[in-house]
């Protein structure tokens, strides 16, 4: 009757998780498509879709990156991470604080801020570290870090690791 009337109401400024699909084209190629998702979209389509369809290319849901999941870092795609010892591996666990699309001219790039204080809420905003190494013998040097998502060199909690309460990772791969 009043279709100028809302009935779903979400602030619609921040993206509140990250997609990535992976599919293959003609030539076999492995592709990503990554997409963001507002609390507004998330609200109308009550589900992360399980699959997209864009430029000829059927997507398969890989991943969701959202807030406050937990990462571990990798130093590149191909690191053998099940044979580094656990307290190691604690050096590398950030978590997400927010996700983001930049546009620049007609490219899209995808990323995540992580920072490496998990239980601690800062009032002060910092920009996170940009195009320096991560120091994973001291990540209290660079506590917040930016993720190139296309990159892909992080493992997810729930997808590849879990940790326990004592503080291992079982691994899911």
């Amino acid at each position: 009757k009043h279709k100028h009337k809302q009935f779903i109401y979400a602030d619609n400024t921040d993206y509140v998780s990250m997609a990535c699909y992976v599919g293959s084209d003609k030539d076999n190629n492995i592709k990503y498509h990554f997409k963001p998702f507002t609390a507004l979209g998330l609200a109308e389509s009550k589900k992360v879709p399980q699959s997209e369809f864009q430029d000829g290319i059927s997507y398969k849901l890989n991943w969701v990156l959202k807030p406050g999941m937990k990462v571990i870092l990798l130093k590149s795609k191909d690191e053998e991470i099940k044979l580094i010892q656990n307290h190691e591996l604690l050096k590398r666990i950030y978590k997400i604080s927010t996700v983001y699309p930049i546009y620049q001219g007609k490219y899209e790039f995808f990323y995540a801020d992580a920072d490496y204080r998990l239980n601690v809420v800062s009032t002060n905003i910092k920009l996170p570290k940009r195009g320096k190494e991560t120091n994973f013998e001291m990540p209290t040097t660079n506590p917040l870090i930016r993720l190139n998502l296309s990159k892909q060199t992080f493992l997810i909690e729930g997808k590849d690791f879990e940790i326990k309460p004592d503080g291992t990772i079982n691994w899911k791969f």
